[in-house]
């Protein structure tokens, strides 16, 4: 199909607010006709596929990455691994065997 002025007018007009498969279509349909058409209109159509590569980035979605580090809170603040704590005197670790008797609804020993 040749490309003209009145072509890439409508082409303009058609995608107004047009889905992202037709906004590719017209792209490549302006790409192929574009080195056998005047100077005039491959400047029209290089502006014009400035401005429909623009609306099919804006309306595609980037992929989201994971952050290679999670996001604390407060990551100015260190937390102790497990064994840090057992080795504090403040926080004793209780003896393997001192669950091992029966227990209450309220964690009591009977």
């Amino acid at each position: 199909m040749e490309l003209t002025n009145h072509l890439l007018h409508r082409i303009e007009r058609e995608t107004a607010g047009a889905p992202a498969p037709l906004l590719r279509r017209h792209i490549e349909q302006i790409r192929a006709g574009r080195a056998a058409a005047s100077y005039e209109v491959r400047v029209h159509a290089a502006a014009l596929l400035l401005k429909l590569e623009g609306r099919l980035r804006s309306e595609s979605a980037e992929a989201v990455h994971p952050p290679t580090q999670p996001d604390y809170l407060a990551p100015w603040m260190d937390l102790p691994s497990v064994d840090d704590l057992s080795l504090r005197s403040d926080f004793p670790i209780p003896p393997a065997d001192a669950h091992s008797g029966r227990m209450d609804d309220f964690g009591m020993r009977r």
